[in-house]
């Protein structure tokens, strides 16, 4: 908050005079002082300061709709992207984003949140972030989507397990039987199944389930270490399959391929940076997705 009348009015090309008579007008719109001298400055009165918090929100209410007509060079732009993705996403993603920045947007830095227990439609109306990474696009049309990926999923377990060693697939009876492990990101959903299904008939609630984990590498890695299934997709198991050792079965029921999108605001659509970061997560997640094929190929040879 600018507590001098002379920077106020260079800040705003106005005179000093214009700012006094205007800022006198608002003493008799809000019956209080707003300023009162200190010294060679002006002090906000407490009425001042609550009003700059509304008049921050509306400003940035009136800010966000506003055209981004700047262009954008992304090999001299300081600009930070902002994305929010599930757990291992980060994993898998992010280092080859990372590597990929350095020389497509050599001056861009990247912020990767985590964040499945707020609204992701607020945060992206906000620009708290620039893109959302979710399970499903979401139906409103202020917010756009483009599919990621999709790809299969699989029940794992751990190589050595004691009762699914050296299968080659599990029925149900024994998939009900064992012991499961979760991904509950949110809102109580295991995204991993019951989006899944394409059967609704099947009711998976009579699982045995021991553990609910808000992050899929720690599901994976319980799973690594003690006879508990789980249900995740194919990549996951690829990223992993240099640290720990699993057995894989097609699941004992038909599911969905798996897939994700990437969401944004429909009021950034044409912005030009946020057109280029759109444009180049999509190119390196096809990227990312080729290069897991050597990690595929030496899964399944080791098997």
């Amino acid at each position: 908050m600018e507590c001098n009348l002379t920077v106020t009015a260079k800040q705003l090309n106005m005179t000093q005079p214009a700012v006094s008579m205007a800022l006198q007008r608002l003493r008799i719109l809000y019956d209080d002082p707003l300023f009162v001298r200190k010294g060679r400055t002006m002090e906000p009165t407490y009425r001042a300061r609550e009003l700059k918090k509304e008049v921050d929100k509306a400003l940035t209410i009136i800010k966000n709709t506003i055209p981004d007509t700047r262009t954008f060079d992304p090999l001299t732009s300081k600009v930070n992207f902002k994305l929010n993705v599930f757990n291992f996403a980060e994993q898998l993603l992010v280092p080859t984003f990372i590597e990929k920045l350095s020389t497509s947007a050599p001056e861009a830095s990247l912020t990767i949140s985590t964040d499945y227990a707020h609204s992701p439609e607020k945060r992206l109306r906000n620009r708290e972030i620039d893109l959302h990474v979710g399970f499903h696009p979401i139906e409103h049309p202020d917010f756009h989507s483009s599919l990621l990926n999709s790809e299969k999923i699989f029940v794992v377990a751990r190589k050595e397990h004691s009762r699914l060693k050296g299968k080659q697939s599990i029925s149900f009876a024994e998939f009900e039987s064992e012991k499961h492990a979760v991904y509950i990101p949110h809102e109580n959903i295991d995204v991993f199944s019951k989006l899944l299904l394409k059967d609704s008939s099947i009711e998976l609630t009579r699982r045995n389930i021991v553990y609910y984990g808000s992050s899929e590498l720690g599901v994976m890695s319980l799973v690594a270490s003690t006879d508990i299934l789980t249900i995740v997709p194919e990549s996951l198991v690829y990223l992993l399959c240099d640290h720990f050792d699993f057995i894989c079965f097609e699941p004992p029921f038909e599911c969905h391929d798996f897939e994700t999108h990437l969401i944004w605001y429909a009021g950034n659509e044409f912005q030009p940076q946020h057109r280029w970061l759109r444009e180049f997560i999509l190119n390196e997640t096809n990227l990312c997705q080729n290069g897991l094929k050597e990690k595929k190929d030496r899964f399944i040879q080791n098997v």
